[in-house]
């Protein structure tokens, strides 16, 4: 390339451009970088309440498992005294049933937020994870599933 300048000014005009071009690179560049890190940062954030909360919602099952058979046994009791007494009443395995509360499921979101889960899909991921079965949507959950949720996520949620 071949360049022909008649006059001082316009060499430092040449050059001053080039420096300009130069230094907005090296800015274009910088700012890549710095959003490819805030993504990567944001991605193992993520990653790390998940498994935590994979990591809880299996110590939680155990938990259940364990004490299952008392809560069977409880509640054949219960049913049994209930059949006894009023006939008419609904069961508590009939209650768990109900769909999850609009309280239960405003505290969920909250937690969930607090724990900087804000896409739909990582949320159901980690709902799904906790009660180790598929969620496609919030309004399907039950009053039970919502409570283990709830108990689940407030393990993880930091204090304020």
């Amino acid at each position: 390339m071949q360049l022909i300048f008649s006059n001082l000014e316009e060499v430092l005009n040449f050059v001053q451009s080039l420096q300009q071009a130069s230094s907005q690179a090296r800015q274009s560049q910088a700012q890549a970088t710095q959003t490819k890190e805030v993504k990567t940062s944001q991605t193992t954030q993520t990653q790390s309440v998940s498994q935590k909360v994979s990591q809880t919602a299996s110590n939680t099952q155990k938990s259940q498992a364990s004490q299952k058979p008392k809560e069977v046994s409880q509640n054949q009791q219960t049913s049994q005294k209930q059949s006894q007494t009023r006939p008419s009443q609904t069961t508590s395995s009939q209650n768990s049933e109900e769909k999850a509360t609009e309280k239960q499921l405003r505290l969920i979101f909250i937690m969930l937020k607090k724990l900087n889960i804000t896409d739909r899909d990582i949320r159901l991921s980690v709902i799904s994870k906790i009660l180790n079965k598929q969620i496609t949507s919030f309004s399907k959950l039950t009053k039970s599933e919502a409570t283990r949720i709830i108990k689940s996520l407030s393990e993880k949620v930091p204090a304020n």
